[in-house]
């Protein structure tokens, strides 16, 4: 007599039998123990419809040319570019993919520096006044531009995953 090869068992999922409870493997079609015929659930039959490709693919191109062409998609690429530049001149290899949560900060506290909003120290005889004035307080940029930057940045990295 010879001995039956040693083969290993995949792991299936599995499913319990509804009138006797044995456990069998996920794509039963009887069970194991007692015969029971599982019911296959099979989808419904769709209409099929005509799909005129081109023309979707044409439609397709159509948005993503209009989405280049929006102000909002070219200060995205403007920022990305000085984003790159920025990262270009760090120390080491840096590039979007690697890009560190603190590059990140490093770039919109180096962007801060062209901002238009004057932050008055407490005591300042021009607090509450509009405009910029020669007084020794510094310049940066407002919290909504910051907050408009740290959203085109997000679209930026996501977009490269």
């Amino acid at each position: 007599m010879m001995d039956l090869p040693i083969v290993a068992k995949l792991f299936t999922l599995s499913v319990r039998c509804p009138v006797c409870s044995h456990v069998n493997d996920q794509d039963l079609r009887f069970c194991q123990w007692c015969g029971y015929k599982r019911k296959v659930r099979t989808m419904k039959s769709v209409d099929r419809i005509d799909v005129d490709l081109e023309n979707i693919d044409q439609r397709l191109q159509q948005l993503m040319n209009f989405d280049r062409a929006t102000s909002y998609a070219k200060q995205k690429d403007s920022l990305k570019k000085e984003f790159e530049t920025f990262l270009g001149s760090l120390p080491g290899y840096v590039t979007l993919a690697t890009a560190t949560p603190r590059n990140i900060c490093r770039f919109l506290v180096f962007k801060d520096k062209n901002g238009k909003t004057q932050v008055y120290h407490n005591g300042c005889k021009y607090i509450g006044q509009k405009g910029i004035y020669v007084c020794g307080c510094p310049v940066h940029l407002s919290y909504k531009t910051v907050d408009s930057y740290i959203g085109k940045l997000r679209a930026i990295l996501h977009s490269i995953g």
